[in-house]
């Protein structure tokens, strides 16, 4: 209960420090892009090309309508990308703030929660993408913006799984690689290129795929106009599970983070 405690104690103490996590994300934005004319609108040009091919390629290999593939692959692509740059970034965040945290006492959900943040202008770039393609495809409605909650239900699991992540990856260096190789067969194996109806009866097995769960919430708000209350469901417990471990691991762990470099 105490790590649990030092954990929490550690999430809250970040929560008051804004200036660590929230203005630095537009730092690492400008930083990474310091040198170019367009800055992050070269992620959402990759994004829109990778969108165009693959989506006009799968409609044809499943052999479905364009109109009605298109805009599903693409809000389920966007998000996936969002979920695995932060999931795969997270296994370096510590040792890229090595020389900080071995300076200067930082709460280090800081650090995963400026990630977060950077991840997801990233993210807000891309959705400019999307609009056109729902508008065309669907038009808009009121419940869209159930999707806004959706995200907001989402990034606070990636936040909390991305702790998990970088304390596993700092204290055993073998993860990063099978985080990597993880996050390509949870690709293939959550319905972003296909759809659920594709497994037929065995469709109940997505069920245990919390990834499914996580874009679910936003992507049926947009497509299906209806809110997925059992994805719902599964997305709090999810939260509630990730926050507890996250916690417990770090209140477990957090004296001994400097010394496994």
């Amino acid at each position: 209960m105490n790590n649990i405690k030092a954990g929490l104690e550690d999430f809250t103490n970040s929560l008051k420090r804004p200036d660590l996590w929230f203005y630095l994300s537009f730092f690492d934005i400008r930083l990474k892009y310091r040198r170019s004319y367009i800055g992050p609108w070269w992620e959402t040009i990759s994004t829109g090309l990778i969108i165009a091919t693959l989506g006009i390629l799968w409609s044809k290999i499943f052999q479905m309508d364009i109109s009605i593939y298109l805009p599903y692959f693409a809000v389920g692509f966007v998000m996936w990308s969002f979920i695995a740059s932060q999931i795969n970034e997270s296994c370096e965040i510590f040792y890229f703030h090595q020389s900080i945290i071995l300076n200067i006492q930082i709460p280090y959900n800081a650090f995963l929660l400026r990630l977060a943040f950077k991840n997801l202008l990233v993210l807000l770039h891309s959705i400019l993408l999307l609009i056109p393609i729902i508008i065309y495809s669907v038009g808009l409605e009121f419940i869209f913006l159930f999707s806004v909650i959706g995200l907001f239900l989402l990034f606070l699991n990636l936040t909390f799984l991305s702790l998990v992540v970088a304390i596993f990856c700092l204290r055993f260096h073998d993860t990063k690689y099978a985080v990597g190789n993880l996050i390509q067969v949870l690709f293939f194996a959550t319905p972003i290129v296909w759809m659920p109806g594709l497994l037929r009866g065995k469709s109940w097995l997505l069920e245990f795929n919390p990834f499914y769960h996580w874009i679910n919430i936003i992507r049926d708000p947009i497509l299906s106009l209806n809110i997925p209350y059992f994805s719902v469901m599964i997305s709090i417990g999810t939260i509630l599970l990730l926050s507890t471990l996250s916690f417990y691991l770090l209140g477990r762990v957090k004296k001994r983070i400097p010394f496994w470099y």
